[in-house]
Formats: structure tokens, C-alpha cells, sequence
């Protein structure tokens, strides 16, 4: 049975093309899982993908193309669509849960409104049941981390400081070994090029 932020956050995506950020792999499958239930009990169409770093390299590259056309897609993603890849135009960005830097905040606020110039972000943030009555157990840590990030940048314009390997070898090897996984077997040439394209 769906909960009802879940069907909250369905009326808010209607005739919407969004991206549902999530912290975790397991929280983007469970979302996009639930939104469809809801749209078949609707008999509304299946608008829902996924996109996170588990997923073969060919269901990414589908959601990414969905989301270039004009289609009102909806995905749930991890960090893996927070930069680097062009989406289009958004109409929305949800954000399901604090996000763990002012930097990411932002970088996926920006993903929104790049034509009508009007950025848009839904944030829902989940209250967690207590596993215990002391007052530090009842604490909405999450909600607490999200408007301390909003007031950080708000007020004092605070980003994160950015480290950037200069050779990131585990990001290579992470892209290898998913490349490797999707086509199954390359030629040493092939592989340069396709990983290389990532």
C-alpha cells in the first residue's frame, strides 16, 4: 500500500518532466516502483525510469535520452545525474531526503528551469520513527541538516570546498568494470573507446 507522500509527490509530478534525486540505489528502485503502481491504478501511463551506478550502462543511456526529448519522463536518480550529463529543460526537481552537501543541493536545483529561468525544487524529507524516547532520538535530523544547508548558502553564500583527483583510478575502474559488464567481452581498442566516451 502506497504511503501518502507517494501519492502526494504522483500529483505533484503530473504533466511534469522531473528528476526525483534519492540517497540511496535501493530509495531510487523503491520510489520509481511505487509511482508506478500508482499510475497503473490510475491507468495513467508508465513514466518512471531509473538511473543510479547499479544499472547496466544502456538503461542509463535510454533514461538519458528519454529525458532529451519531450516526453514528460520522470526519473529517480542518484548523484549519477547531478552533473556532468545534459538532461534538457526540467519543469522539477524533487529532492527525497536531506542532502548530504549545500554544493549537491544546489547543483541539483540547477537542473531545473534552464529555459523558463525559473529554478523549481520539491523537497520532501521523511520523519523517521524513534527508536527511543530521549530527546536526541526524537530530533527531524533531516529536516535540520536541509534548512541548515538552505540557510548556509543562503545566508552566507558557503559551499563546500571541491577536491578533485587529478587521475581518479577508481572512477576509471569503476567505469571499466560497467562497460565491461554491458558489452560482455571488448577488444583492449574498443574498450579505450568506449569508456573513453563515458
Amino acid at each position: 500500500m502506497e504511503q501518502e507522500w507517494q501519492t502526494f509527490l504522483y500529483d505533484q509530478l503530473r504533466d511534469q518532466k522531473a528528476i526525483i534525486f534519492c540517497n540511496s540505489r535501493e530509495e531510487t528502485e523503491s520510489t520509481a516502483n511505487a509511482l508506478k503502481k500508482i499510475a497503473r491504478k490510475c491507468k495513467d501511463p508508465d513514466r518512471f525510469l531509473v538511473h543510479h551506478g547499479s544499472v547496466s550502462a544502456q538503461i542509463r543511456e535510454r533514461a538519458e535520452t528519454k529525458m532529451k526529448s519531450d516526453e514528460k519522463i520522470v526519473i529517480c536518480a542518484t548523484v549519477t545525474l547531478e552533473l556532468g550529463i545534459d538532461v534538457g529543460d526540467l519543469d522539477l526537481v524533487v529532492e527525497l531526503g536531506a542532502p548530504w552537501k549545500v554544493s549537491s543541493l544546489l547543483q541539483r536545483l540547477g537542473r531545473s528551469g534552464r529555459v523558463s529561468k525559473v529554478s523549481k525544487m520539491l523537497m520532501i524529507i521523511l520523519e523517521k520513527e524513534s527508536i527511543s524516547n530521549l530527546p536526541q532520538f526524537l530530533m527531524p535530523w533531516d529536516l535540520l541538516q536541509t534548512i541548515s544547508m538552505i540557510e548556509l548558502y543562503h545566508r552566507r553564500r558557503f559551499l563546500e570546498d571541491e577536491k578533485f583527483l587529478k587521475k581518479p583510478y577508481s572512477l576509471l575502474a569503476h567505469q571499466t568494470l560497467s562497460v565491461l559488464k554491458t558489452y560482455h567481452q571488448l577488444q583492449p581498442n574498443s574498450l579505450v573507446f568506449v569508456v573513453n566516451k563515458k
